[in-house]
């Protein structure tokens, strides 16, 4: 049976249950470090896209659709963590949510800024 998991009989069938992710002796397992090498990994691109966002004051290519998923995934992250398996990687999951909600924010700000310069040319 995987670490952090518990399986029970009901009816013939198993039901996994997600343990908090520390194992009997309190340590957490390596599911948290590698929970967390995933949201550092996907973490980098967005301070990258607010830097160019300010530099440039273009926002052209960005999908406020694709942002606002990727902000309830992070959103998803969070519930789960407080939920069921509470560590500190939900600090990770808070701080791509507020950089995911300050490049949404720089979108609609210099999306307007283009609708007025293209409308003046």
């Amino acid at each position: 049976m995987p670490q952090g998991k518990t399986a029970q009989k009901s009816g013939g069938s198993r039901i996994f249950r997600c343990s908090s992710g520390f194992n009997q002796k309190g340590e957490q397992g390596v599911e948290t470090v590698f929970e967390a090498v995933m949201l550092m990994c996907f973490g980098i691109s967005w301070p990258i896209s607010i830097a160019k966002a300010l530099r440039t004051k273009v926002v052209e290519g960005k999908s406020p659709v694709f942002m606002g998923v990727v902000w309830c995934g992070y959103l998803s992250g969070v519930l789960h963590k407080v939920f069921f398996s509470m560590d500190w990687v939900i600090m990770l999951y808070f701080i791509n949510m507020v950089t995911v909600a300050t490049d949404f924010f720089l979108y609609f700000k210099y999306r307007k800024t283009e609708k007025n310069t293209l409308l003046a040319s």
